[in-house]
C-alpha cells in the first residue's frame, strides 16, 4: 500500500518541468487571485436546490458500486426515504448559501485498476479510480446538470467524448472519411495520434478555473467549483494508507471530471480548428477529431501536420502536461506503398515521433493501407478470449448451460466484441469470412451439432444472423444517430455533402451506406437526414428490414440441403431461438439439456443415415 500511496501522491502533487511555460503560470495564478477577490466581494447567490432536483440526482446514481470511505453505498441513499432526501436538500442548500464544500465531502478512496497493457508490475500501467462520498456524488450530479448545457454550447465541434448524442466512433468515422476522400483523389493523408501523459491526473486547477470563468461561469457557482478542489484529499484502498492532498488533476471516477476535462482541453481544439491548417473535406474542417483526451490530428502534407502537432505541443507546455513523443505516433495512409515514398518526419518539441504501420484509436485498429484485415484479426482474438472466459460459466456444448442461455450470453458478450468498429470499415464479405467461420463454429459447438452440419441449420436453430448482417445493423444504427444531430455537427454536414456529391457511386462511407439501404429496401439516406425518426423507431425499422432479408435468404439456402428436410425451416425467426431448443417450465431442465443434442442431430440430418440403416421409423 505504501508503494501505491507514493505513486498516486506523486501524481497528485503539482508537477514541474523545464519545458513548462512558467510565465504563463504566473499570469494564470494572478488572474485567479483577482477573480477570487471579485467574487468574494460580490457574493452572487446560487439558486437553491429542490426536493425534485435532489430526487432526480439520487435516481441517476449508479447502483451496485463500492461503498465510499464512510461505508455508505448508493442503495443507502436510494432507499433512505423522504426524510433523508429532505435532509440532503438542506445540506446542499447550506453549501450553496455559504458557497463552500466541506472537506469531509472531498475525501476520496483510490483503487488501482490495470489498464490491460504493459507490465502488471509497473504502477504506471494502472489507472487510479477514485470513489468519492455518495453525498458528494449527488452534489456533483446537481452541479453537472446545471453546467452541462452551458459547457456543451461552448464545446468545440470536434470533441466527441462524453457528449450527449455523440459516440467515440464518430471520431473514427471522421478519420475514415478523410482517408477515403484523399485516397479517392490519389493523395496521401497523414494522421498523428497524440498521447498525453496521465491526462486527467495532471490538470492544472487554477488554469481550469480560469477557463471556466472565461466561458462565463461565475459568481457563486464558480466559488463552489473552486472550493471543490481546495483541500481535496485521498487515501489508497480504504484506510490502509495515509491521507494525501490532491494538488492537481480531475479525479477519474468523479461525476464532473469528464465535463471539466473537456473545458480544460477545449481551447486547444479551438486553436486547431481555426488555425487554417490540416484536414478539410470540402469546406468542412476536420483536422482534430477528439474523444476526451484521445487527440488525433489530420493533414494531407507533412508541413500541415507538423503545424498542428506544434500547436498541441505549445499548448501542453502552457497547461503543464506532457505529450509523450515515443507513445505518440504518425500513421501515413498511402494509395500505394512504394520504395520512393519519403517517410514523414514529425516532431513533438525536439523529439521525432515514430512512424508506424498500425495503431489503435478509440478501440479501432488503424493501418497504413486502411484495410480492415488487421482490425478483424484483433477482434477475433478478443472475441476468442471473451468466449474462453465464459466457458467456466457453462458456455459450451454438452453438459453446459441450456442452448437458449448460451446463445443469449454469446450474443450479449461476444458478438459486440467480434464486430466492434467494423461498421466504420464496412468490410466486404470476403474480408469478414474468418468472422463468419468463427460464428458458425461456435454456434455448432453451443448447439451440440457436428461441424459438418449444413451452415443454415446453425442460424435457424439459434435465431442469429450472419456477421455481415450484424455489421450492417451497426452501420445503420450509427447513421441513424447522425441523422438526429443538429445540422451544424461535422458528421451531419459530411453526410449531406458526400451524399449530394457522390450518391451511391463514390468511395465515401456514406455512399456505401446508401448501397446498404438500397439492399434492404430502406428509405434513401438523404430522406432520413431531412426527416429523421427517433432512435427506437429507426432500430425497429432497420431490424425488421435486415431480419426479413436474411431470414428469406437463409430459408432459401436451407431448402437446397436434403439433410435439413426434417428441420422446420419455417420456424426460423431472426432474433428468436428455434422452438426446438426452448425448455418450458413443465420440463426438467437437466433432462431436456441432455436430450437436445440428439434432437438437434436428428433435425439437421446427421443421424438420418444411421436411422435409415437400422430401420427405425
Amino acid at each position: 500500500r505504501l508503494g501505491w500511496k507514493l505513486h498516486f501522491e506523486a501524481l497528485a502533487t503539482s508537477s514541474s518541468s523545464p519545458h513548462f511555460d512558467n510565465s504563463y503560470q504566473c499570469i494564470v495564478d494572478y488572474d485567479i487571485d483577482v477573480i477570487k477577490d471579485i467574487f468574494q466581494d460580490e457574493h452572487e447567490p446560487v439558486t437553491e436546490t429542490s426536493i425534485e432536483e435532489v430526487t432526480r440526482a439520487i435516481e441517476s446514481l449508479n447502483k451496485g458500486k463500492s461503498p465510499d470511505v464512510f461505508g455508505i453505498t448508493a442503495e443507502n441513499i436510494v432507499f433512505g426515504g423522504d426524510a433523508l432526501i429532505a435532509t440532503l436538500c438542506d445540506i446542499f442548500n447550506a453549501i450553496f448559501y455559504h458557497q463552500s464544500v466541506p472537506d469531509i465531502l472531498k475525501a476520496g478512496t483510490i483503487t488501482p485498476v490495470y489498464k490491460n497493457k504493459g507490465s502488471k508490475l509497473d504502477a504506471k500501467n494502472y489507472r487510479g479510480i477514485t470513489v468519492l462520498p455518495v453525498i458528494a456524488k449527488i452534489l456533483e450530479l446537481i452541479l453537472r446538470d446545471r453546467l452541462r448545457n452551458f459547457i456543451n454550447r461552448h464545446q468545440n465541434p470536434q470533441q466527441r467524448g462524453f457528449t450527449c448524442g455523440a459516440s467515440p466512433l464518430f471520431c473514427a468515422l471522421i478519420i475514415e472519411e478523410f482517408i477515403r476522400e484523399t485516397t479517392g483523389k490519389k493523395c496521401t493523408s497523414l494522421t498523428a495520434y497524440l498521447d498525453a501523459k496521465t491526462a486527467f491526473d495532471v490538470v492544472y486547477h487554477n488554469s481550469l478555473l480560469r477557463k471556466l470563468y472565461h466561458m462565463g461561469i461565475g459568481g457563486g457557482l464558480w466559488n463552489i467549483l473552486c472550493s471543490f478542489y481546495e483541500h481535496a484529499s485521498s487515501v489508497v484502498g480504504g484506510n490502509t494508507s495515509d491521507e494525501f492532498i490532491i494538488e492537481q488533476g480531475v479525479r477519474q471516477g468523479g461525476i464532473l471530471s469528464a465535463d471539466l476535462y473537456k473545458v480544460y482541453i477545449n481551447q486547444l481544439l479551438d486553436r486547431l480548428y481555426y488555425c487554417g491548417f490540416g484536414a478539410k473535406i470540402g469546406d468542412i474542417i476536420c483536422n482534430a477529431p477528439t474523444c476526451a483526451d484521445d487527440l488525433s490530428t489530420l493533414g494531407d502534407s507533412t508541413q500541415e501536420l507538423q503545424m498542428l502537432c506544434s500547436i498541441a505541443n505549445d499548448y501542453s507546455k502552457m497547461e503543464r502536461y506532457e505529450l509523450q513523443p515515443k507513445k505518440s505516433v504518425v500513421l501515413p495512409h498511402l494509395k500505394k506503398r512504394s520504395k520512393t515514398t519519403d517517410t514523414p518526419v514529425i516532431f513533438l518539441g525536439d523529439q521525432q515521433m515514430p512512424v508506424v504501420d498500425k495503431t489503435t484509436h478509440v478501440g479501432v485498429v488503424r493501418t497504413s493501407d486502411n484495410s480492415p484485415t488487421t482490425a478483424i484479426q484483433k477482434n477475433l482474438q478478443k472475441a476468442r478470449r471473451t468466449l474462453y472466459s465464459l466457458m467456466s460459466a457453462g458456455l459450451h456444448g454438452e453438459n453446459g448451460l441450456d442452448p437458449e442461455t448460451c446463445i443469449h450470453l454469446f450474443r450479449t458478450y461476444v458478438i459486440p466484441i467480434l464486430t466492434y468498429g467494423l461498421e466504420i470499415y464496412l468490410p466486404s464479405p470476403n474480408d469478414i469470412r474468418p468472422l463468419e467461420m468463427f460464428l458458425k463454429k461456435v454456434l455448432k459447438q453451443i448447439l451440440s451439432i457436428p461441424v459438418t452440419t449444413a451452415d443454415p441449420a446453425s442460424f435457424i436453430l439459434s435465431g442469429l444472423v450472419p456477421v455481415e448482417a450484424i455489421i450492417h445493423l451497426r452501420a445503420l444504427s450509427l447513421f441513424g444517430n447522425i441523422a438526429l444531430l443538429d445540422d451544424f455537427w461535422i458528421e451531419k454536414r459530411l453526410a449531406y455533402r458526400q451524399l449530394t456529391i457522390h450518391g451511391h457511386t463514390g468511395s465515401s462511407w456514406f455512399s456505401n451506406l446508401a448501397i446498404i439501404t438500397t439492399k434492404y429496401e430502406l428509405p434513401n439516406p438523404m430522406e432520413i437526414l431531412r426527416d429523421p425518426v427517433s432512435k427506437s423507431q429507426w432500430k425497429t425499422v432497420t431490424l425488421r428490414a435486415v431480419y426479413a432479408y436474411w431470414g428469406k435468404r437463409i430459408k432459401q439456402q436451407a431448402l437446397t440441403y436434403s439433410s435439413l428436410e426434417y428441420l422446420s425451416v419455417g420456424h426460423y425467426n431472426p432474433g428468436k431461438i428455434h422452438p426446438l431448443l426452448r425448455i418450458t417450465e413443465t420440463q426438467t431442465q437437466s433432462r431436456e439439456v441432455n436430450r437436445l443434442p440428439v434432437k438437434n442431430e436428428i433435425s439437421d440430418g446427421y443421424l438420418l443415415p444411421a436411422i435409415n440403416k437400422s430401420g427405425i421409423q
